[in-house]
């Protein structure tokens, strides 16, 4: 955050993307061992996928491919081969702790089987659930597209999302915005309340029909 201040940039690593792009081989060498090293500093999967996006997100990915298919520098494309390794490493990681968590075989890097798989637990096991995801969602579609303001908020929900389901008790925006985790639950501890007196409702009605039910089954009987 502190570079990005310095070379003012709108966002983060574009300096080095830049460098990547129109620099010496030497330099774009040690610059892509910079970004290996910058994502292996993380214990979790979680955290070094979140940054490696980031990463692809300024178009890292096609410079890679450029790389490949232009330049004979060993040195150079042994970082190119370390940045992808990596990456297949940490997403089987990533993909492994989903189906630990979901009980099924699945590939969470395709967004719709994993999209289907959350819609399916939701709508079985976890109906609670339904009005927040609805809200989420609907949220999702009315963000803006673009690669600019829109890619930017898509990016701060993503981070919201990683630092909470991180458990940590500041969310952190840069090195100088944070907001408490508890300061959050407070604000939304009143639509969890309704959300759970509804979901209390919902189980009374069902417990008197099913008595209902049960009593005219035994009066005909009679």
């Amino acid at each position: 955050d502190y570079f990005k201040f310095i070379k003012n940039e709108k966002r983060r690593f574009s300096y080095l993307i830049d460098i990547l792009k129109y620099d010496k081989t030497e330099v774009r060498t040690n610059c892509l061992a910079l970004i290996n090293s910058l994502l292996n500093t993380f214990e979790s999967a979680e955290d070094s996928v979140q940054l490696r996006n980031e990463f692809l997100s300024l178009g890292l990915g096609g410079i890679l491919s450029d790389l490949k298919r232009n330049e004979r520098d060993k040195y150079l494309l042994a970082q190119v081969s370390a940045f992808e390794k990596d990456a297949v490493v940490e997403e089987d990681e990533l993909n492994q702790k989903i189906i630990d968590a979901t009980g099924k075989e699945l590939n969470a890097k395709n967004t719709k089987e994993a999209f289907s798989e959350l819609l399916f637990q939701v709508g079985t096991n976890h109906k609670h659930l339904q009005l927040p995801l609805s809200d989420i969602v609907r949220t999702l579609l009315l963000l803006p597209k673009d690669r600019d303001s829109g890619l930017k908020q898509w990016f701060i929900i993503s981070s919201v999302a990683h630092q909470v389901l991180k458990q940590k008790e500041q969310i952190k925006f840069d090195s100088n915005q944070e907001v408490s985790i508890e300061e959050l639950s407070f604000a939304v501890e009143d639509r969890v309340n309704m959300q759970q007196l509804q979901d209390k409702k919902f189980e009374v009605e069902y417990l008197y029909q099913e008595e209902k039910k049960k009593f005219a089954e035994e009066t005909e009987k009679l």
